[in-house]
């Protein structure tokens, strides 16, 4: 008789499956234990080598219950989690108590499930900073507080991450919660061994998952190495969207970017999209570079014009602590239609030009990329809340290549305001 496939864990586009449970009774895993054989105990730690952390210790003649074998060491059951002690000093135990056996269900069940039942599923790299567990079972799981319990995320450290397990039928969802996983950090996903279906079936069970957050630069779409970063931001939120600013608000960005130059040089000043728009009203709907530089005068910015366009004097200028102001022909610009990705122009523009501001860069992987602030917003966030169009990048030869094409020069809007 084959036996029923009971828990499946979806992890980004792939399910690992593996069968637990027998038809219709529980089939409990022959679990391997040992005993502590040091006279002078045992200590317990977060990682397989003799550098680690210790985390606990046991004592002469202590019974543990062994997950894996990693080398020279034994990972173990500790506690609500587990530990690493070394093989040396433990003797395995060749007469376990008789609850740790397989309960007999059917003479034709597959011996394979009379194996000890832990799991380590494929490690997994490149995870979103918010992540979402999924896990999926083929039996209703009671939402209850000790069946949230049993999933757990780990860090590097041992220390337990903030979560918040949802329970909903057939699934189980594990979100970071307090706050998101940290760029480039190790974790592990831990579901544990006394899960309870709604008709009273435990999963004696224990599964295990490491994955790897994508460092900052990939998660944004830009690479894995980077070497160098410059942001001219401030200590305060100064990015504005033009969304809803009054006439010509879906299409003329010049006078939300002037905006956000002026709020950057001097907050207290902090005039409205609105108000410039109708004091410098052009008779196009695009700005161009005149009609932004006379409402930069007019409220008493310092600018001026950059006259070589090339990636090395508007890194430069960025590098003295100023920001860029221009217009770019979204033609050069690519399109990027990925909801979460910040490389790319992310909007469609309904004419031949549009404004953004140049605040930084970075170079990844030996390409640099300009930090843009874009005041196109349309009203749609990322993610993690944070609206698009705020802290986006655009390949530097695209950016140089709708300059020079168009021979427009930047403005130069200085630190020194």
């Amino acid at each position: 008789m084959k036996s029923k496939k009971i828990i499946s864990i979806v992890l980004s586009v792939s399910i690992a499956t593996c069968s637990i449970l027998g038809t219709s009774y529980a089939v409990k895993a022959a679990t391997l234990h040992g005993i502590v054989s040091s006279k002078q105990g045992l200590n317990v730690r977060n990682e397989s080598n003799s550098g680690a952390k210790i985390i606990g210790s046991l004592k002469l003649d202590e019974s543990v219950e062994i997950l894996e074998t990693k080398g020279d060491w034994y990972k173990i059951k500790y506690g609500s989690s587990y530990g690493y002690v070394s093989k040396q000093y433990i003797a395995l135990d060749k007469n376990p108590s008789s609850d740790s056996n397989p309960q007999k269900e059917d003479s034709n069940l597959n011996t394979e499930e009379k194996t000890p039942q832990y799991k380590n599923f494929i490690e997994r790299k490149d995870v979103d900073q918010l992540k979402q567990w999924k896990i999926k079972f083929n039996r209703k799981i009671k939402d209850t507080e000790s069946n949230k319990n049993e999933f757990k995320v780990i860090d590097n450290n041992g220390s337990f991450v903030s979560t918040k397990v949802l329970i909903d039928n057939y699934s189980v969802t594990v979100i970071p919660w307090s706050t998101s996983y940290n760029y480039g950090k190790n974790y592990k996903l831990i579901i544990g061994d006394n899960i309870e279906s709604s008709d009273g079936i435990k999963i004696k069970y224990t599964s295990t998952m490491d994955f790897t957050i994508k460092s900052k630069a990939a998660s944004l779409g830009l690479g894995n190495n980077e070497t160098e970063s410059v942001s001219n931001n401030k200590n305060f939120d100064w990015y504005i969207g033009q969304n809803d600013t009054g006439k010509y608000s879906a299409i003329n960005s010049g006078p939300a970017a002037v905006a956000m130059a002026i709020k950057w040089t001097n907050p207290s000043q902090d005039k409205s999209v609105a108000y410039i728009r109708d004091t410098y009203e052009s008779n196009v709907l695009a700005w161009n570079m005149n009609n932004i530089a006379s409402s930069l005068k007019d409220s008493n910015i310092k600018y001026s014009s950059c006259d070589n366009i090339s990636e090395d004097e508007l890194k430069k200028q960025l590098k003295s602590g100023n920001i860029l102001i221009v217009n770019l022909n979204p033609q050069y610009i690519n399109y990027n239609d990925s909801s979460e990705s910040r490389v790319g122009r992310f909007h469609i523009v309904d004419g031949s030009a549009y404004t953004v501001i140049i605040k930084g860069y970075k170079v990844v992987d030996g390409k640099t990329y300009f930090e843009i602030y874009d005041s196109f917003n349309i009203n749609s966030n990322y993610l993690d809340g944070s609206p698009k169009g705020k802290n986006n990048y655009y390949p530097a030869n695209e950016v140089l290549n709708s300059l020079m094409s168009e021979n427009i020069h930047p403005i130069i809007v200085s630190k020194d305001n």
